[in-house]
């Protein structure tokens, strides 16, 4: 039977300052990581943040960016990319996802006895299937996935989610497998739900009722992961994540002089499309 744990708090409500206390002690300088695409089907559309609508990106593959970014398609497509924070991800639309954080941050090492690099990333799903394989993920490195049902958090797994439109838009369903680790889900409705290894949760959304069953992996479930992996193995470096480079720690934390002129971080970005959610929401 497959398990599934309650939880009694809320653990989106002051996310980052909960899995990590250390770092949650001083003000941390956020640096925008690096987005690779490996492969992007010509039916996707991409829209960067600032831009005022979609188009279809014209560059040569694999390319590193540092963009926030919105995707979409309208038939079915494919879309493969990994993220400096350590994750390794496979879109299938027809649908739309967006890339809405993904950021590094370092402690000076007089105030690290341990890890020192934090990594956090934040993904929206509106539609689609999002094959994710973050175990490789260090303990001071967290993913949240927001879809249209509720809210996904994970440290160190592999998994998959798959919303989907149901009689004509009207209902939605949402169907979460764990390949390892485990992953927790927060429901639109207040439910708190931990799915562990080796299982599966579909959830339906109904005029604002959500309702779940939980099922065991099966053989079917099984070959997305065994096509994940054949998949990836086709990319130059399969196993490699593009690397952000570690800032000067020393001069981050220096104080400014009263009569310097202020001048630009060149990791500061402002978008002009709303703003997206936050990490530490209340």
């Amino acid at each position: 039977m497959a398990k599934i744990v309650r939880f009694c708090v809320l653990f989106l409500h002051g996310l980052f300052p909960m899995l990590f206390p250390l770092a949650s002690s001083f003000a941390l300088d956020w640096h925008r990581g690096i987005l690779q695409i490996d492969h992007m089907d010509s039916s996707i559309q991409m829209q960067k943040y600032g831009e005022t609508s979609p188009s279809y990106p014209e560059f040569n593959l694999p390319i590193q960016i540092t963009d926030l970014a919105e995707f979409s398609s309208e038939m079915e497509a494919i879309m493969c990319f990994r993220l400096s924070t350590g994750m390794m991800v496979k879109w299938n639309g027809p649908g739309k996802f967006s890339i809405d954080r993904f950021e590094h941050s370092w402690l000076p090492s007089s105030l690290s006895a341990g890890e020192s690099e934090y990594a956090r990333a934040l993904l929206y799903l509106n539609r689609g299937r999002l094959f994710i394989d973050a175990g490789q993920f260090s303990e001071t490195t967290s993913l949240v996935i927001e879809t249209p049902m509720g809210t996904l958090l994970s440290q160190n797994a592999i998994f998959a989610v798959h919303v989907e439109n149901f009689r004509g838009g009207e209902k939605k369903i949402c169907t979460l497998y764990c390949f390892s680790g485990s992953v927790r889900f927060e429901g639109l409705d207040g439910t708190f739900l931990e799915l562990s290894q080796g299982n599966k949760l579909a959830l339906l959304l109904n005029e604002g009722m959500l309702k779940e069953t939980t099922m065991i992996l099966d053989a079917s479930d099984q070959i997305l992961w065994d096509q994940f992996k054949r998949q990836r193995q086709k990319f130059s470096d399969p196993q490699q994540f593009p690397e952000r480079t570690l800032p000067n720690l020393e001069e981050a934390v220096k104080p400014a002089l009263e009569d310097a002129p202020v001048q630009p971080s060149n990791y500061f970005h402002m978008p002009v499309l709303p703003t997206t959610p936050s990490f530490n929401r209340d």
